[in-house]
């Protein structure tokens, strides 16, 4: 599968060395189009949820108002479709609230995103998606990402952009997103980790030479 372009900073950066979640999921929505799901029904290359909510991957998708599908290859079967196409099946909605099973807070790392309808992104240059989370200490974060559908009828295989979080999406109760007047989103590969961002062994072994060195340069300097 064809890897989206990177595109943007969802919301504040921290160092890369500390910014990777151990014990990640990744949750994308392969082979689920028309497959049958509680909650949903099945209609040749997608499975609608009209107002209903979901469970995968051990989160629960929720929109009261507005429909979900899982939408499959066959839909949209090349990229020069106007929806989107990544070669694989994905989640397209309006409104959508991710809460995870066990009420354990959670962190946003990433997610693939792209807009619906390319004719509106065309016109109005972009389609901005709002983000807003809600934390266990009852605060709120919010952000704003603008998908451009830069990919679309572009890069070959893959028309979604690839957003990456920071460390305001941490130790999340839910996850709001919601397109902000502008046409359904399509989701997919949304990289989901626990409540704090607990970096690598690997990592650490890294942030500790690095200040090492730093501490061996200044004992010279010194002298």
């Amino acid at each position: 599968m064809f890897k989206p372009a990177i595109r943007t900073v969802v919301a504040s950066a921290i160092l890369a060395c500390c910014a990777v979640n151990a014990n990640a999921t990744v949750i994308d929505f392969n082979n689920l189009a028309n497959t049958a799901a509680p909650n949903g029904y099945q209609s040749g290359s997608y499975t609608a949820f009209d107002g209903a909510s979901f469970s995968l991957g051990g989160y629960t998708f929720t929109s009261s108002i507005y429909s979900q599908y899982w939408i499959g290859t066959s839909y949209s079967p090349s990229d020069y479709y106007y929806q989107p196409y990544n070669g694989t099946d994905y989640l397209l909605a309006y409104d959508v609230t991710i809460t995870s099973n066990t009420n354990q807070p959670f962190s946003l790392n990433s997610v693939d995103m792209a807009s619906w309808d390319s004719w509106y992104t065309q016109y109005f240059g972009s389609t901005p998606i709002g983000l807003t989370g809600t934390r266990a200490n009852g605060t709120q974060t919010s952000a704003t990402i603008s998908i451009t559908n830069l990919n679309q009828n572009q890069v070959s295989g893959n028309d979604f952009e690839h957003f990456i979080a920071g460390a305001d999406f941490s130790n999340l109760t839910s996850l709001r997103i919601r397109s902000n007047d502008g046409p359904y989103f399509a989701l997919d590969n949304l990289d989901i980790g626990p409540g704090t961002n607990v970096p690598e062994p690997g990592s650490l072994a890294l942030l500790g030479l690095g200040i090492a060195g730093i501490a061996a340069a200044r004992r010279r300097k010194q002298r």
